[in-house]
């Protein structure tokens, strides 16, 4: 059995880039996911949670909004973005 590379890394980005649209209003590039990575990677960001070994999510503010996201350690990759705790009601529910 032959195993597509890469398809669940592609496929933990693609949700990440719809979540940032879908929640945030941000239209995100490739370039701007990897400098997100980099953040991540150089210690540029302030944990909040581990998840388990291979998650753990980090907290930025990007683009003038506090985001919430959960990465892969394994595949390096965002998975998704979720809103901040203290402004999770207004979000959702507009104040």
């Amino acid at each position: 059995m032959t195993r597509r590379k890469g398809s669940k890394e592609s496929a933990q980005k693609e949700h990440f880039k719809r979540r940032m649209a879908g929640r945030f209003n941000i239209d995100i590039t490739e370039k701007e996911i990897n400098e997100i990575v980099n953040l991540i990677q150089t210690g540029q960001t302030t944990i909040v949670e581990k998840q388990s070994l291979r998650v753990v999510i980090h907290q930025i503010e990007y683009k003038g909004e506090l985001v919430n996201i959960p990465y892969d350690k394994q595949r390096k990759v965002p998975i998704t973005a979720l809103f901040d705790e203290e402004t999770w009601d207004e979000n959702m529910y507009g104040g």
